[in-house]
């Protein structure tokens, strides 16, 4: 699903991924998009921890983030 078209912060999809039973594993947040690597020759770049721990904050440096989930009741 694309971010852009449907405009879901991270706060967002973490609200609707617990109330839907799932919780995540692992996420990544990215300062440039691994994707950005074939598209502009740009290495990919981690988000900085402490960024990434500061909601709506990191929705302005985050281009990309990727979650593994798990449902909440295993």
């Amino acid at each position: 699903m694309n971010i852009k078209k449907t405009k879901c912060p991270i706060e967002l999809f973490e609200r609707t991924m617990r109330k839907e039973g799932f919780e995540a594993i692992d996420r990544t947040f990215y300062f440039i998009n691994p994707h950005y690597e074939v598209k502009f020759h740009l290495r990919p770049r981690r988000l900085y921890a402490v960024i990434g721990a500061i909601p709506y904050i990191r929705n302005f440096f985050t281009t990309s983030c990727f979650y593994f989930l798990k449902s909440a009741g295993e």
